[in-house]
């Protein structure tokens, strides 16, 4: 079973490990992530793929997949799916599986093309010991009419924080963190009531997860997940302009223009050139993993991961 992911985090790393351990045959071939967070998990069991390429469409044309694991931010999970379907492949989609209500009506007509059974959901709490018990009670009419239910969700502290410090907490990527976070919930709600609500009330707010509140010990944990430049709003942008200039470089040396004397070089020179670069660059600036600050630590990582791909 050949197995392609896009965007190889650190869940679709978990998912496919524990898929690995029921299914022997299950083996991920290629991956299209330009930082994959997963793969020091991947690593450390053994399953990191050997492929990787700069786009979906790119890794379909090259492999023959069984499955597309669909792990990228929510908001692109739609595209993905879209390109997956047509390409004649089953997926498996992290959830949330769309951000909003367009793309959800757009997904159920790509539903209704190729068939509900094409796309698996990453709603795993559909599947633990208490939602399969609580499947069982209702499969014998043990708890009868359900007139109301009332439920809270208790987290540990760093779960929350973790979704509001990295690109999750923006919503055109996340599509909120109700969404994000509480789909499971509500998901569960609707197993147990056997129907979807006709109307729902809601309050809330962001006063615990602001900048007064940031923690002053541990803040690594929360930041490592978080790709530099979703948060450089009404920040020196500097680093980031770095990190442009080095793609625009990558890519003029990867495609060989002639006029700049590259068009000779194999494919192997053109990897080493670029590593080369990018070392230097960080040398020049000076950037090194104990940085003075998050962002310069943050960064470093990005590249040195940059550098890893290549």
């Amino acid at each position: 079973m050949k197995i392609g992911a896009v965007g190889l985090g650190n869940r679709i790393a978990h998912v496919f490990h524990e898929l690995s351990q029921i299914n022997q045959e299950a083996k991920l071939i290629s991956y299209v992530d330009p930082l994959p967070i997963g793969k020091d998990y991947a690593e450390k069991h053994n399953f990191f793929p050997k492929k990787t390429y700069v786009t979906l469409d790119e890794m379909l044309a090259n492999e023959k997949l069984d499955l597309l694991m669909i792990g990228s931010p929510n908001h692109l999970h739609l595209k993905h799916i879209k390109i997956g379907l047509n390409a004649g492949i089953k997926i498996f989609a992290e959830k949330p599986i769309v951000v909003d209500e367009d793309q959800s009506f757009e997904l159920a007509k790509l539903l209704g093309e190729f068939g509900q059974d094409q796309v698996l959901v990453g709603l795993v709490l559909r599947y633990s010991q208490h939602a399969r018990s609580v499947r069982g009670l209702i499969d014998k009419n043990s708890l009868g009419n359900i007139i109301s239910i009332e439920a809270s969700e208790h987290i540990m502290p760093w779960h929350g924080g973790f979704f509001m410090r990295n690109w999750r907490r923006k919503e055109k990527f996340s599509g909120g963190f109700m969404l994000e976070k509480c789909c499971h919930d509500i998901d569960f709600y609707n197993m147990i009531v056997g129907c979807r609500p006709k109307r729902v009330a809601s309050f809330g707010g962001r006063r615990s997860f602001i900048p007064d509140n940031k923690p002053e010990k541990n803040f690594e944990e929360y930041s490592k997940y978080n790709l530099f430049g979703w948060e450089a709003k009404g920040k020196d942008n500097s680093a980031c302009w770095i990190i442009v200039g080095l793609i625009g470089l990558i890519m003029l040396l990867m495609m060989g223009f002639s006029s700049y004397g590259v068009k000779t070089m194999t494919v192997k020179d053109k990897k080493r050139s670029v590593k080369k670069t990018v070392k230097d660059m960080m040398e020049r600036i000076d950037l090194k993993p104990d940085g003075p600050n998050i962002e310069e630590q943050q960064l470093y990582q990005n590249l040195k991961n940059i550098v890893q791909t290549i």
